[in-house]
């Protein structure tokens, strides 16, 4: 295994990464204005014609300030083409008109909260709760949004997502697509070795804790652990346990000037096991630079880490894999709109070990769409549905002359994976996944095709 934990544990782990992260994405319906209609009756436009709209209805607004609903109006289409601050203002000029508009109030709350700014938020939702015969939705959305905005102002806080469930692999044990080579000589693989279809049950999770040093900046602990244990039906061989841990303060930087920049700076350690066996631990460090909009996500991130390999009866030379790691990664996330999501990511990887034939270099493109489709029938949030397509090329220094003393490695990946997420609970959801894994590689020892399917249930506090 090498940069981005490529191989057998890497594309699993991949995988089952992307469905946790998936179920943190469908956010509730009415994060602004919906008690209206407002944004639903545009849904579908396009961003031009959206703007054209929102150009239309800040004029007739301009016109006729009187008129509460050309307000309310602009104010939709403006949170529809992130104008949450010209929202804002649209809605407290309404206030100055009529203040006893409790949904106005709540919406406020609503906007506030998105822009991060929770005391001018509870102010506004606790108005709006006072006021007497609230229908029933607007006061269960208000106290939802307070209790929010006591979880973000704790000075400790703790969220994740667990997922457990069964996948099922057409190859199982990654086996190459045909015969090898050894000493450069062609050579059959025993049954043992051949691709083998099989089930395993497994369980992964993602924890972030943070713990506010009550500066006034907000700096903070930021702690994260990522687990991920599977436990195959047949080909007990492959079983697979993985730990990653890092912990570190995140700073914010010039927050008198730019908002939402801050730097991560964390120690880390990764621990691996295959066949129920040690197979490495790696200690190291971590770096993360972000700077964040009301819709984005712009991410410079530096990892290194001392890997250490473990020998065993099966494998007496895997020290020789010893070496350092270091990763440089660029990441880009967009909404685009209520519905669509797009995430892009590059990165870097130079793997030095102590024998030149598994040192390598690698490189990664990624490309990530969510896509917030129908509301579900059991909750009122959205289905997601998540496409990832990513591509990585490693390129080895030295041949391999067990292998082939006259050819060196050269590995090509594609993965490609569809995640569905259907909210069933306030906090729970199905999670399906369905994808397909493949390695050409200029050693036919590495290549390797895998189809997989996977059912879970994720829980996310």
């Amino acid at each position: 295994m090498g940069g981005f934990r490529r191989g057998l544990v890497g594309a699993c782990v991949l995988a089952i990464s992307g469905a946790l992260a998936v179920p943190a994405l469908g956010q509730t319906r009415g994060a602004a204005l919906q008690d209206r209609n407002v944004v639903d009756e545009n849904d579908g436009r396009s961003p031009a014609e959206l703007k054209r709209l929102y150009d239309e209805a800040f004029a007739a607004m301009l016109n006729d300030p009187g008129d509460l609903d050309k307000s309310f109006r602009y104010a939709g289409l403006a949170v529809r083409v992130g104008d949450l601050e010209g929202a804002v203002a649209a809605l407290e000029r309404m206030l100055l008109i009529n203040a006893n508009l409790p949904r106005v109030r709540l919406e406020l709350g609503v906007l506030y909260y998105r822009l991060g700014s929770y005391e001018a938020a509870r102010n506004y939702l606790l108005t709006a709760l006072e006021t007497p015969n609230m229908p029933a939705e607007v006061r269960e959305r208000a106290e939802k949004f307070l209790a929010q905005i006591d979880k973000q102002k704790a000075p400790t806080r703790l969220s994740g997502t667990l997922l457990a469930g069964v996948r099922w692999q057409s190859n199982a044990n990654a086996a190459p697509t045909g015969n090898v080579r050894v000493g450069g000589f062609e050579a059959e693989l025993d049954d043992n070795s051949t691709a083998a279809p099989d089930w395993n049950a497994f369980v992964a999770a993602q924890l972030v804790h943070l713990w506010d040093f009550g500066w006034q900046s907000g700096d903070h602990l930021d702690s994260r652990v990522n687990l991920y244990v599977a436990r195959q039906f047949d080909r007990q061989d492959v079983n697979a346990s993985v730990a990653v841990a890092s912990v570190g303060p995140r700073f914010v930087l010039l927050p008198e000037s730019i908002q939402g920049l801050s730097l991560r700076i964390a120690g880390a350690v990764d621990y691996v096991m295959l066949d129920d066996r040690e197979e490495y631990w790696a200690a190291g460090a971590a770096a993360s630079l972000d700077k964040r909009w009301e819709s984005s996500l712009l991410s410079l991130g530096f990892d290194f880490r001392r890997r250490q390999y473990h020998d065993s009866r099966d494998k007496p030379f895997n020290s020789l894999r010893d070496g350092d790691e270091w990763v440089g990664r660029i990441s880009w996330e967009q909404a685009v709109n209520e519905w669509l999501g797009v995430s892009l990511s590059a990165g870097y990887a130079r793997y030095d070990a102590k024998v030149d034939w598994e040192s390598y270099r690698e490189a990664l493109v990624a490309l990530g769409l969510t896509f917030q489709t129908i509301e579900s029938p059991f909750v009122r949030q959205d289905v997601v549905l998540a496409v990832s397509l990513a591509h990585l090329r490693s390129n080895y220094d030295k041949v391999d002359v067990v292998v082939d003393p006259d050819v060196k490695r050269k590995d090509k990946d594609w993965r490609v994976a569809l995640t569905l997420n259907v909210p069933v609970a306030e906090a729970w959801s199905v999670v399906l996944q369905g994808g397909y894994n493949r390695r050409d590689s200029s050693v036919p020892n590495y290549e390797y095709k895998n189809w997989f399917t996977m059912t879970g249930v994720a829980w996310r506090f």
